[in-house]
C-alpha cells in the first residue's frame, strides 16, 4: 500500500491522507490529479504537484514515472 499526504492551496492547514494500491501508478497518477482538481476548484488556479517522497527501493523508478508526468520532486528521500 502507498500512502499519499496532501496539503493543498485554499484547505487551511489540515493535511489529508490517501492510499493506493503499491505499485498501481495509475492510481497514484489519478489521485494526484484529483487533488489538483480540487486545489483548482479551492483557488481558482491550476497548481504544481510537487513530491517528497520516502519510497524505499521504488524510490528510483518512481521517480522517473513522475518526472515523465511533469511531477517536480523534492529532496532526496530514496531509501537506500
Amino acid at each position: 500500500m502507498w500512502l499519499i499526504t496532501s496539503l493543498s492551496p485554499g484547505a487551511g492547514e489540515t493535511m489529508s491522507r490517501h492510499s493506493v494500491r503499491g505499485g498501481d501508478v495509475a492510481g497514484l497518477l489519478m489521485r494526484f490529479a484529483q487533488l489538483q482538481e480540487k486545489a483548482r476548484a479551492r483557488t481558482g488556479q491550476m497548481v504544481p504537484i510537487i513530491t517528497v517522497q520516502e519510497a524505499g527501493l521504488d524510490g528510483f523508478w518512481i521517480h522517473h514515472v513522475l518526472l515523465s508526468e511533469g511531477i517536480v520532486r523534492r529532496g532526496d528521500q530514496g531509501g537506500s
